[in-house]
Parts: structure tokens; sequence; C-alpha cells
């Protein structure tokens, strides 16, 4: 079933649509077509949409995230914050001068995304 297709018939009555990952190696650009999506859906329908996303850009742009950690519930820049708070990984990266791993490097982005979600109050 296509977007529309859904669309259509979402009008009629209030649903749930269940995503399992639909972020699931997504560029940014389709992170942000996706995180459009859901906006427009759920803004044009009565539909609640229930999705496991890893993307940051999805999570930080919604208004309602579940930790399934601790199970509470969240803002979206909230939960991103909360991820980066310094841990093994990240206090390894604030101790070295130049990221040695992969996953290094995915911090030292993360918080840089951060920081400009905090700067531009997104």
């Amino acid at each position: 079933m296509t977007f529309s297709m859904m669309l259509d018939n979402s009008k009629k009555d209030s649903s749930v649509l269940l995503l399992d990952e639909p972020d699931q190696a997504a560029s940014i650009r389709a992170a942000d077509r996706i995180r459009g999506a859901f906006d427009k859906f759920c803004t044009q329908t009565s539909v609640q949409v229930i999705a496991s996303v890893h993307h940051p850009f999805i999570i930080e742009g919604q208004p309602r995230v579940l930790d399934v950690a601790d199970l509470t519930w969240k803002t979206g820049t909230d939960f991103i914050v909360e991820m980066l708070k310094p841990g093994p990984l990240v206090m390894q990266h604030e101790v070295a001068d130049k990221p040695k791993t992969k996953e290094d490097k995915k911090v030292k982005r993360m918080k840089k995304m951060v920081k400009t979600i905090k700067e531009k109050q997104i």
C-alpha cells in the first residue's frame, strides 16, 4: 500500500500504523523525508503512528519518544541529548585528541548534531 493510499483510507476512521524501522539504512535526506511524511500523515489524519526508529534526525523531530531502556516518555531532542551523556565510549573520546575508531567518529558527529539542535532550538 502506498502512502497516498494509506492517507485516503485513514481519513475514514481512526487507526494505528505500526512501522518497523522505516529508517533502516536511510541517508540524511531520506530520514528528513520520512520525518516529513510522519508529520504530514499525523496532521492530516486521525492515525496514530508507532514506529521503531534509530535515525537521530527522525527521533529529534518527534514530540514524544518512548525510551525503552527505562520506559519513560521524552521529547525527541531530550532523548538524543540523554543518549549522548558521558559513558564509556563518550569519555574515551573526550580524553583523546583524535577519533580512533568509527564509533569515536560517530560520537563526535552526534555531539555536533546535538550542539546544532540546541543552538537552533529545533
